[in-house]
């Protein structure tokens, strides 16, 4: 597996905007990742959520991402939620981004409990593809993958379940 070229970009349309407030937006995104306040910056017990992407031993790649969860029908006494959809939005590198990625994890919970993982994943796989981090942690060297896509490394709640087998009537919901 190689990296293919980047593609040639057309503009369509330019929209204008305030540079300070996109640079404190992008400030907010990259704290989301790498600061404690962060929401994608580590679990409870202080495991980093990026073990494959940025490792101990390899050069820190920055990352900036945002967390969502989605709420679905109407809140009951308490103002929960039956439903939630669990949404992670990041790129990278912060300084000069080459990938973007949008996970959402349809019944997830939090963003950051399900979809940063699965983010996680990705973007590990897209540096080992392109040469910035060595193979091996999700792509073989053989280009096949290292870890097995039903297994999370990550969270021993992670998981993957067949596609349309978490809709709301196989959960016993209306």
């Amino acid at each position: 597996i190689t990296a293919p070229p980047p593609a040639r970009r057309t503009i369509i349309r330019e929209t204008e905007y305030d540079a300070e407030v996109l640079d404190v937006v992008i400030e907010g995104m990259r704290q989301v990742c790498h600061e404690e306040i962060g929401s994608a910056y580590q679990y409870p017990d202080g495991r980093t959520r990026w073990p494959l992407t940025n490792p101990e031993g390899e050069p820190e790649i920055i990352l900036a991402g945002k967390t969502g969860t989605a709420e679905l029908g109407e809140p009951d006494d308490n103002g929960l939620y039956d439903r939630q959809h669990a949404w992670f939005t990041v790129f990278a590198p912060l300084d000069d981004p080459e990938i973007a990625v949008s996970i959402l994890v349809e019944d997830g919970g939090g963003g950051e409990s399900y979809a940063v993982p699965v983010a996680d994943r990705v973007l590990r796989a897209y540096f080992e593809i392109n040469g910035r981090r060595p193979r091996g942690l999700v792509v073989r060297t053989d280009g096949e993958a290292a870890i097995g896509l039903d297994h999370s490394m990550l969270v021993e709640t992670a998981a993957f379940p067949e596609p349309g087998t978490m809709t709301p009537t196989r959960l016993g919901q209306d």
